[in-house]
């Protein structure tokens, strides 16, 4: 059985590790409806967007494994808490 603290402080961190992932995913959108609206300017913006979202890029693996760690944990939290 359970412990409800641990349960509680489980959750915290996969609320966290969620969130890590939608903040990553919903900022390289936005990046990349930036470089679609500057591409064909001659804005200096292009090329810091472009930067930008190479280091989101760079950043994948971080982000999904924060997915991947939640998902596992979501399912032990579950089985634990199962019939």
């Amino acid at each position: 059985m359970s412990d409800n603290n641990s349960d509680s402080q489980l959750v915290l961190v996969i609320e966290h590790l969620e969130t890590e992932y939608e903040n990553w995913r919903r900022t390289l959108n936005e990046h990349r409806i930036w470089l679609e609206s500057y591409e064909s300017s001659d804005s200096d913006y292009v090329e810091v967007i472009q930067e930008s979202v190479q280091k989101l890029m760079d950043e994948s693996d971080y982000a999904y494994g924060c997915l991947k760690a939640a998902e596992i944990l979501r399912k032990h939290l579950v089985g634990d808490n199962g019939p």
